[in-house]
């Protein structure tokens, strides 16, 4: 009596297939837009996966800097897709989705950094979708320009008297101007 045993090689199956080059990428960028009708400028990291070549998945962090009464800050998701990543000059279309919390000062700031990093106070949450131009600068490194809308919600009348702050959603929503350099292996 002979028994025959065939075993049978069986593939993992998974979300992303054998084809999928994953990489890592990482950023750092420079949003400016009005608040309070007065020019604010903020400098932000990013970082995470990039899935081949075109989307990426990243957590993305920022705080003011330049504006003279109030700071603020964020974390989030930051999701980007971007169009023919190979060419010279492409385009690339972003939303991020994120937490936020924001201070405002009685007194004018004496410089950029007085009070840096201090946004403990209200927090608000924040969507921004936004469009950008990328130029491939060197196979590592990408210079990315770009137009995004800020659209915070959660700040209300009440944290003018519990908080003591001044800042509305208002303020601080509104048309985002910025500049970012990416580098990762593409």
């Amino acid at each position: 009596m002979s028994i025959t045993v065939s075993l049978h090689a069986q593939q993992t199956e998974t979300i992303f297939g054998s084809g999928t080059d994953i990489s890592f990428l990482w950023g750092i960028d420079n949003r400016s837009a009005e608040i309070q009708n007065d020019f604010g400028s903020m400098v932000g990291f990013y970082g995470g996966a990039l899935i081949n070549k075109s989307l990426l998945i990243a957590f993305s962090t920022g705080l003011n800097l330049a504006h003279p009464d109030v700071n603020q800050g964020y974390l989030g998701l930051l999701c980007q897709y971007t169009k023919e990543p190979q060419k010279l000059k492409h385009y690339s279309a972003q939303l991020f989705v994120g937490r936020g919390s924001t201070k405002d000062y009685m007194m004018p700031k004496t410089n950029a950094f007085d009070n840096f990093g201090n946004v403990t106070g209200p927090s608000f949450l924040v969507i921004e979708p936004g469009i950008n131009i990328e130029f491939n600068l060197h196979e590592e490194y990408r210079a990315v320009v770009g137009l995004a809308y800020r659209h915070v919600s959660g700040l209300d009348e009440s944290d003018v008297l519990i908080n003591k702050t001044n800042v509305t959603n208002e303020d601080l929503s509104g048309v985002n101007l910025y500049l970012s350099l990416k580098i990762g292996k593409y």
